[in-house]
């Protein structure tokens, strides 16, 4: 409780005061969760090409791998490779900017 913790407060510290108490809504965004919703959202092409690219390296600076080593990993052109990294990019975002749409 509030009374509780000013308690423990005010033994160190005398002078301390209670300013405000604020309610925290704590966003249902657990790793399990943001995980599923990935796999709701991207194809298992989209999932296998962004999952390939981040662990090869490829979003590093420098990057570690090009798209035409990565394409030819996963045997594909590196134009497909592009649509499913474009494609798993802006499902990605729209995840993320997802309150900000609802606000607007």
């Amino acid at each position: 409780s509030t009374r509780e913790a000013m308690a423990v407060v005010r033994e160190p510290y005398p002078d301390a005061t209670f300013t405000a108490k604020r309610v925290v809504d704590v966003s249902d965004r657990s790793v399990t969760t943001v995980r599923q919703e990935l796999a709701d959202r991207l194809t298992e092409k989209q999932a296998a090409a962004v999952r390939a690219a981040f662990l090869a390296g490829y979003y590093e600076t420098p990057r570690e791998t090009t798209a035409q080593e990565l394409a030819a990993s996963l045997t594909i052109a590196p134009s497909t490779l592009y649509q499913h990294l474009q494609a798993a990019h802006r499902k990605l975002l729209a995840m993320a900017f997802d309150d900000l749409s609802d606000a607007n």
